[in-house]
């Protein structure tokens, strides 16, 4: 880590939470406490791209990162200058506080802070500048009432002391070279070689801190859709969660022969039972996309309460690879050969195109139920640093074992799943029926579908 342990030291950083890791854009950050996280890529007045915000649950607080570029190499002492007049453009009220050029994640960096008026609260916005090249920029945006200025400013400090940049392998020279090495897997690909690898039916169970959560079934055929032959994958999942709500996800992935074509749907309800004093709700989440070789277009609801459905066009690297091939992909590497690939990859909590690596680790021995299983151990990994999901796979790259965090993935039978889960499944049902007996579908997707390509 880059961050200097005696700044951290004086800094008092109970104020904020678990520490946040994007390993696609290669940074890290802590938060306020009680932050929701909205990980969508959006683009932002300024020309960048919003990474991340953070939403404090209890009040107007919103934290931001974004990537900028110019067009033009920029110093951090024109960055200083110009950057509190663009805050507060078109703010006659608008007053610059403070800006002063101070090292962050052992680049140079400056701090400005500004106050404004607007929609009847006066604001207050403090941001970090990180100058990763002459032309690029990381901007940490902080915002907040003004009369919590004093609190403000002693957390953005603990925030900023808590931002780091990931210097670590793979480093971009060998993720570079992997990307390489997945647009070689990628063109040796076929139908056939899909179909050869599928199986028609799999069952996983879900262990979260040693218990026993929900179940994923697979199916996985060779078809066509709408006349083009190729390969489907219909995924089916149950959660129990320790609340007692229940989380049903559907989802149905296709891929043509050739890769070319991909289409997939998903929707996700969320189901909170009724109790003495709030009636039965249910949560929807869902999206629809169509790609058409370099071109994916994905439409998805704006929110979990509304119907309406959003659309997103984007372009697709050489390197993309299909849902489909993602679920398939160990087993279609070579297991005794440890090699790092990468692709670009599509990300739900994104909606955009991610990083994604695959790291082949070689053969091993582990423990699974409490009995020592040889296999092969694999690694996915959105970016180039942790977190990563753990996978071990037998000799044809079927799972044994998949570990992402506190939730543990296992293969199970479907006599298992019965037993475990078929009283909570057929409560669940019941309640997704009676809740979509009154909830409006989400509606078709709008035919003139905008080009904000991203």
């Amino acid at each position: 880590m880059s961050v200097c342990a005696g700044v951290l030291a004086q800094r008092d950083m109970t104020a904020l939470g678990d520490r946040y890791v994007d390993g696609a854009f290669a940074f890290s950050i802590r938060p306020p406490q009680g932050c929701r996280i909205d990980r969508e890529k959006k683009a932002v007045f300024s020309g960048g791209i919003q990474l991340v915000e953070f939403a404090r649950s209890d009040g107007p607080w919103r934290l931001a990162v974004t990537r900028s570029s110019t067009e033009r190499p920029v110093t951090i002492d024109e960055m200083m200058q110009g950057l509190p007049l663009d805050l507060i453009r078109n703010r006659p009220d608008g007053q610059i506080i403070a800006r002063r050029k101070r090292t962050i994640a052992a680049h140079d960096g400056a701090l400005v802070a500004v106050s404004y008026p607007s929609d009847g609260v006066d604001w207050y916005v403090q941001e970090a500048i990180v100058r990763l090249k002459p032309a690029q920029f990381f901007r940490i945006t902080f915002r907040t009432p003004l009369q919590n200025r004093e609190e403000a400013t002693d957390v953005f400090g603990a925030i900023v002391d808590s931002f780091d940049l990931i210097h670590s392998e793979p480093t971009q020279a060998s993720i570079k070279q992997a990307s390489q090495r997945g647009i070689g897997l990628l063109a040796r690909l076929s139908g056939r070689t899909l179909a050869d690898k599928l199986v028609s039916e799999n069952y996983f169970r879900f262990v979260v801190d040693g218990a026993d959560a929900g179940y994923l079934r697979v199916r996985e055929s060779a078809t066509e859709h709408k006349g083009i032959a190729g390969v489907r994958i219909r995924e089916r999942t149950w959660m129990f969660e320790k609340d007692g709500s229940y989380k049903h996800v559907s989802s149905d992935f296709f891929v043509s022969d050739d890769l070319a074509n991909e289409t997939w749907e998903s929707r996700m309800h969320v189901l909170f039972p009724a109790d003495k004093t709030t009636p039965l709700r249910l949560l929807t989440v869902f999206e629809r996309a169509r790609r058409v070789r370099d071109t994916l277009i994905v439409a998805f609801n704006k929110g979990p309460d509304e119907p309406e459905l959003a659309n997103r066009v984007l372009s697709v690297p050489k390197a993309y690879i299909p849902m489909v091939v993602q679920r398939l992909l160990p087993r279609l590497v070579d297991l005794n050969q440890e090699q790092l690939y990468a692709f670009g990859a599509y990300g739900s909590d994104r909606r955009g195109i991610v990083t994604r690596t695959f790291r082949v680790l070689g053969s091993g021995i582990t423990t699974i139920d409490g009995r020592v299983t040889r296999g092969y151990r694999l690694q996915d990994c959105e970016g180039i640093a942790p977190p990563a999901t753990d996978m071990f796979v037998d000799k044809d790259g079927h799972v044994l074992q998949v570990v992402s965090g506190d939730v543990v993935m296992l293969p199970a039978t479907k006599q298992q799943i019965d037993r475990l889960y078929g009283e909570k499944r057929a409560r669940g049902g019941a309640l997704l029926r009676e809740a979509l007996s009154g909830a409006p579908p989400p509606g078709p997707a709008p035919r003139n579908v905008p080009s904000n390509r991203r």
